[in-house]
């Protein structure tokens, strides 16, 4: 929110929705092993996605509390996701794999990092931008 040509933060908002992550590895530590790793995994990236997707959508019309509950929602299974990914691959994958594949990743992100000024602060609208993510 920009007032008077300075830019407001909702903290609050802010901290609920970071919490989040906090959350996602105290499930992770109690799940992994009853609801099995590959499990875990997929539902928490599914859910995850669907939560970002939906945040997208309703970034304009929905209410604050939905729009937290869903951001919170997603970070807690993008967390999720994350934790059993890098319990996943330290089992299954060798490590000059495990090590090409995170140089990969790098790479990737750093294009990611260069491009998504362009892609978020264009004229796309937020739904086009969830697609495109």
């Amino acid at each position: 929110d920009i007032g008077n040509g300075a830019v407001q933060f909702d903290y609050q908002a802010i901290f609920i929705s970071s919490s989040a992550e906090l959350i996602g590895t105290c499930l992770v530590v109690f799940l992994i092993d009853r609801a099995g790793r590959i499990a875990s995994q997929v539902s928490a990236y599914l859910i995850g996605g669907v939560c970002l997707f939906l945040l997208c959508f309703f970034s304009d019309n929905g209410s604050r509390t939905f729009l937290i509950g869903v951001s919170f929602g997603a970070r807690v299974c993008e967390m999720m996701g994350s934790c059993v990914t890098w319990v996943t691959t330290a089992e299954v994958l060798s490590t000059e794999i495990r090590t090409t594949g995170h140089s990969a990743a790098n790479a990737v992100a750093r294009l990611g990092g260069f491009f998504s000024p362009y892609l978020v602060g264009g004229k796309l609208s937020l739904p086009t931008v969830g697609i495109i993510m």
